[in-house]
């Protein structure tokens, strides 16, 4: 076609990936922002089964502890398939995968509201503090896509239903009561860096981020 000069061998297709680690805080939202651009997941923390779709999926790339790596790849891989050792290094994942989506090597924004501080790419909740000063803890997977989605729209009353399709994902099938245990679990580590009553319920509808600028941060708790 004419001012078309672009192939398939200059512009790579998409890439299966196979992931055989356990879930990481900072995996996560690389593997969402994978998914999001068209990227095939699979994903077992079982090295048998990751054994088994090593042959059935022929990835393109493959990524595990480095243990486990050197195991499934005893046998040769297929020309195309790329062994990446996961160290926990979300950046050194994401510029593997920019070899099919460039955008993917651009680390994720820290996300900011008020004096809280969301590092999705390193899984951690954080609080401004005088000084510049800044204090920080780990949130798990689940709880921090929950954050993260709240935080996006800070004041807006989002419901449960929104929360379980927007959080989980489509197999995943969760029940009301679990978005609750996921906030109660939320609401300890904002605890930790003095915001416990960021997240605020709405009863019998759901959850928003609640950042009324008259108050201010509970102090950080004593250690």
């Amino acid at each position: 076609m004419p001012g078309s000069s672009l192939s398939r061998r200059t512009v790579p297709t998409l890439p299966t990936v196979l992931i055989a680690c356990p879930p990481h805080p900072v995996l996560e939202p690389v593997v969402s922002a994978a998914k999001s651009h068209g990227v095939v997941v699979a994903r077992t923390d079982d090295p048998s089964q990751a054994e088994r779709w090593l042959g059935v999926l022929q990835p393109d790339l493959v990524v595990a502890p480095p243990d486990d790596l050197a195991r499934l790849t005893q046998a040769p891989l297929a020309a195309h398939c790329r062994p990446l050792p996961w160290q926990g290094d979300a950046q050194a994942l994401r510029n593997a995968l920019a070899h099919w989506v460039p955008e993917l090597a651009d680390p994720l924004p820290l996300l900011k509201v008020g004096p809280l501080r969301v590092d999705e790419a390193r899984g951690l909740v954080g609080r401004d503090l005088p000084a510049g000063r800044l204090i920080q803890a780990e949130v798990p997977p689940v709880e921090l896509r929950l954050l993260v989605c709240l935080a996006r729209q800070p004041g807006r009353l989002i419901t449960r239903q929104e929360l379980q399709e927007r959080v989980w994902p489509p197999h995943a099938q969760p029940q009301p009561r679990t978005v609750d245990q996921v906030v109660r679990r939320l609401r300890k580590v904002l605890a930790a860096i003095g915001l416990p009553d960021l997240v605020r319920a709405q009863r019998g509808l759901g959850y928003q981020l609640d950042l009324p600028s008259t108050r201010s941060p509970a102090p950080f708790p004593s250690l």
